[in-house]
């Protein structure tokens, strides 16, 4: 059965959506079968692994509206070994869809449990938003992955998404685990990022990831042209961090290891 990685982050310019389309893609070149699930309905996951919207027939929206099987919506992207469940450019209709009907989160809990069994890994990007569209990721999710660059506001706002999964691990039976805080777009030349990154690794224990995630120019380029760093770069920084963070988050799901974070367990 694979396991549902949600990437998600509560304040926009986290590197959320870049850390989702390059983990999954890192974890198809190590050669895990991967889909990736585009559930932010700006659907920037699903341009950055070169699939075509405007060619969509049908996207994640009607799976999630009931009109349509997750399996039926699933298509193949530039990396071999890792498909995406997509989201088009109407893809804020997803968010109204979700929050505005009587749509139960059991509904997208049903539609990822019903493909898990197909991947070895099923990395889901979210909005920028604890909506209830988030809420039902969480609420399917068997691990969570929180991006966090060097700044004093994102880390701010990590203490509401911290209580909403507290919200959401109380009504599972099975709640979602915290993989840890990923520590993203540092620069290794600015004192000021060495001192953020002590002062978090002292905050979170154990919760805070090894891997850190470079500024690299290369990560921007790479979104521009629609394919995941690694498969047009694969020796830059960037690319390598993501490698590093795939076997990372594979060791940790493997091993079953938890960290202590705010209570997750």
């Amino acid at each position: 059965m694979g396991k549902i990685i949600c990437v998600c982050s509560q304040k926009g310019g986290t590197g959320k959506t870049t850390t989702a389309v390059n983990l999954a893609a890192s974890l198809a070149l190590l050669e895990k079968k991967t889909l990736l699930v585009d559930c932010d309905p700006q659907g920037n996951a699903t341009s950055g692994v070169g699939v075509n919207k405007n060619r969509l027939t049908c996207d994640l929206n009607q799976v999630i509206d009931g009109r349509a099987a997750m399996a039926r919506i699933i298509c193949p992207t530039v990396v071999a070994g890792l498909e995406i469940a997509p989201a088009r450019f109407n893809g804020a209709t997803l968010r109204r869809t979700f929050n505005s009907r009587n749509v139960d989160t059991v509904h997208l809990q049903t539609a990822l449990d019903r493909i898990a069994s197909a991947y070895d890994y099923i990395v889901v990007d979210t909005a920028s938003a604890l909506d209830r569209l988030t809420t039902g990721v969480l609420t399917a999710a068997d691990w969570l992955l929180v991006p966090l660059p060097c700044q004093i506001y994102a880390l701010e706002s990590m203490a509401l998404l911290f209580h909403t999964v507290r919200r959401v691990r109380q009504k599972q039976t099975s709640p979602v685990k915290l993989a840890g805080v990923l520590v993203t777009m540092f620069n290794n030349a600015d004192e000021a990022d060495h001192c953020f990154l002590e002062m978090i690794a002292e905050r979170f224990a154990n919760g805070l990831l090894r891997t850190v995630i470079p500024h690299d120019r290369a990560l921007e380029k790479a979104a521009d042209t629609a394919k995941p760093l690694a498969i047009i770069d694969a020796g830059c920084d960037g690319a390598r961090a993501y490698l590093r963070l795939a076997a990372e988050m594979m060791k940790i799901i493997n091993n079953s290891g938890q960290s202590g974070l705010g209570g997750f367990k």
